[in-house]
Parts: structure tokens; C-alpha cells; sequence
């Protein structure tokens, strides 16, 4: 998928609630047909991997980035 600048910019700007969240999560366990939300969690992560398999990103590197993100999150509630 191609998208110009002008449609990430506005995807990138778009923010969900926790409830609308989690409506795309049990929306995407349908689809793919899943029955528990380790399932989910397991197929969206295994999509991740082959999205930055395909563009050459470091998957582990973004995690790693990414579980950083989330600590500092939880600091600060």
C-alpha cells in the first residue's frame, strides 16, 4: 500500500480511544477468524514482523523502542 503524504499525514493524526481500540481488535479477531486475544496479540505481531521484513526494518529494534515508549507511559500515570 502506497500512500501519498498528504494521507499519512492524516492517518498519522488520527487518535482512537481505548474503547474504539478495542472495537478494531475484536473487528480484526473476526476477520481473521481468532479465538482468544492471545491470538490477536500473536497475529498482529507476526503481521509486524513481515511489515518490517518487507521494508528492511528492524523489528527487534522497534520493539525494543517501542516497550521504551510504553515504560515511560505507565510513568507517567
Amino acid at each position: 500500500m502506497n500512500l501519498t503524504m498528504t494521507e499519512y499525514n492524516r492517518a498519522s493524526q488520527i487518535t482512537l480511544t481505548p474503547t474504539q481500540n478495542l472495537k478494531l481488535l475484536k473487528a480484526y479477531q473476526y476477520e481473521h477468524g481468532l479465538d482468544t486475544e492471545q491470538e490477536i496479540v500473536r497475529d498482529l505481531l507476526s503481521d509486524l514482523m513481515h511489515i518490517c521484513d518487507h521494508l528492511e526494518i528492524d523489528f527487534e529494534d522497534e520493539l525494543r523502542i517501542a516497550r521504551d515508549n510504553f515504560d515511560m507511559d505507565l510513568s507517567s500515570f
